[in-house]
């Protein structure tokens, strides 16, 4: 039996400024931290890392192409069967993993990278080859499902050394705590000789090994959670029912609709002081200095099961676009949240879209069912 599947877009225009989260009362720590990783060795061309047991543990004395660290500000570090968690007071974390180019330049007698041919990591396909080294970011909510953010092939060859960021995290991801996977990927070769075969021919010999260094871990902005319960809270918007192109015009939900009488969830805004209206019938939210208001979903569905009903789910709409804010088609996965603001003078800046939302605790529906409301802070 195939499923049914919904496609909704919950998009917000929000007049002002607008921000996630608040700040820890202790002092945070700006900075780079390490990650405990840990480091596979196969000796064929297949990265199968989750049928291999065998690892060591990434530390000063086992040797890595490079160095992977988080960055942002970190209050607190500790440990639950086996991952790290880290906790930030404000703001994102970025990642990065810098090397050099000593492998990549190393003569061919000793150990160096070779060019691997291989289009997939353990169970992850890649549209190219591993080529030069590779590297993989994924996230997940519960550390068992898995999506990819990232994935660059033959980074070591296209820039030899490397010390940027690579990758930011949103304030989704840490709003509702995230945990993130990071696999680095390539083969090395050196040369053993020379063998002969059919007696007139001879061909350099080489022995090749392939490595894959993985890094897991948590990150959660605690002081966001503890906000979302101890605050005043205010619900917005209504659903929705739009066409699926571009998610244009507003379709009456009959009752032998698959989304009549009943809601994925909804927003709500926290953090205020109180609340009122303006001549135009827009919410106008009041606050102390120094508070910070939030906005929220609140998912009331399981995903996978919708309004209690076996095969009804979220789908993913991996060429979908927004008229009213135009933008591009892209992947917007399983379920898109599109966030404008207008400043003082009134201007609209460049939407910030949150795609495959589905994929976090704090999950947003996307596709045929469109939620949007307008707001101002003060």
């Amino acid at each position: 039996m195939v499923g049914k599947v919904i496609k909704s877009l919950l998009a917000f225009t929000i007049l002002c400024v607008y921000t996630f989260g608040s700040t820890l009362n202790v002092e945070a720590v700006d900075g780079d931290f390490s990650v405990a990783g840990k480091i596979y060795t196969f000796q064929d061309d297949e990265y199968k890392i989750t049928q291999n047991e065998e690892y060591e543990m990434i530390n000063g004395e086992v040797s890595t192409y490079g160095n992977f660290s988080i960055n942002g500000s970190i209050v607190d570090v500790t440990e639950d069967k086996g991952i790290t968690i880290f906790e930030v007071s404000e703001g994102n974390v970025s990642f990065s993993y810098t090397y050099g180019d000593s492998l990549l330049k190393a003569e061919e007698t000793k150990w160096h990278l070779s060019s691997d041919d291989n289009k997939k990591i353990d169970s992850i396909k890649l549209d190219d080859k591993v080529g030069k080294g590779t590297i993989i970011l994924q996230t997940s909510k519960d550390g068992k499902n898995w999506i990819d953010e990232v994935i660059k092939t033959n980074i070591f060859e296209e820039k030899s050394i490397e010390t940027e960021l690579f990758y930011t995290s949103n304030d989704i991801q840490l709003a509702n705590g995230c945990y993130y996977r990071v696999i680095i990927a390539y083969e090395t070769e050196i040369k053993k000789g020379v063998e002969t075969f059919l007696e007139f021919f001879s061909r350099d010999k080489y022995e090749y090994k392939n490595y894959a260094e993985v890094y897991e871990f948590y990150v959660i902005n605690q002081d966001a959670q503890n906000e979302k319960v101890n605050n005043l809270k205010f619900s917005l918007g209504e659903k929705s029912k739009v066409n699926s192109d571009g998610y244009t015009g507003e379709i009456k939900i009959e009752q032998d609709d698959v989304h009549y009488g009943w809601d994925l969830g909804n927003f709500f805004v926290s953090g205020y002081t109180s609340n009122t209206t303006d001549s135009n019938g827009n919410n106008v939210f009041l606050k102390n200095a120094g508070d910070k208001v939030t906005l929220w979903f609140n998912l009331n569905q399981d995903v996978d099961k919708l309004n209690n009903q076996d095969g009804l789910s979220i789908g993913s709409d991996n060429d979908g676009y927004d008229e009213y804010f135009e933008t591009p088609r892209t992947d917007f996965g399983r379920g898109t949240l599109i966030i404008r603001y207008s400043d003082h003078e009134n201007v609209k800046h460049v939407p910030t879209i949150y795609k495959n939302l589905m994929h976090y605790k704090v999950q947003i529906q996307k596709c045929s069912y469109l939620k949007k409301e307008t707001m101002k802070l003060h």
